[in-house]
């Protein structure tokens, strides 16, 4: 997860320098301001945070405790994108819509943050692709 987002928030960091020195656009297409992906990559890295503190508070349970409140705030995030497409009042507004769908990406980077310790703590066994 880290990886794709620092290559992203590469290609958006050097997406504003050509557009201020007018280079034309290599990547032909817009990405999103590079603050957002900097904004996932901090959220994995809490996930991986909170993980190393659970585990020191609940030793061999640290990705158990923190599966409940994460997987929650997983689920309130998509029942805000269920709502939001069965809404009139959001549908007209793009803006909304891409802000829940930004929301949704940020939410979901602790789990994997936690996922990603867990499995580096040798905790469940495998590497993280196959627990994914």
């Amino acid at each position: 997860m880290c990886t794709g987002n620092f290559i992203l928030m590469g290609r958006a960091i050097m997406q504003h320098v050509n557009d201020y020195a007018k280079l034309g656009d290599p990547f032909k297409g817009a990405t999103m301001h590079a603050g957002f992906y900097a904004l996932v990559i901090m959220a994995w890295s809490l996930g991986a945070a909170a993980y190393q503190w659970s585990e020191s508070k609940f030793p061999g349970r640290g990705a158990s405790v923190l599966s409940i409140p994460l997987g929650s705030l997983m689920l309130l995030i998509e029942i805000a994108l269920v709502a939001s497409q069965s809404s009139p009042k959001v549908n007209q507004s793009g803006f909304v819509k891409n802000c829940l769908y930004s929301l949704t990406i940020v939410a979901y980077a602790p789990m994997f943050g936690v996922e990603w310790a867990a499995c580096a703590a040798g905790r469940l066994a495998t590497n993280t692709a196959a627990a994914s």
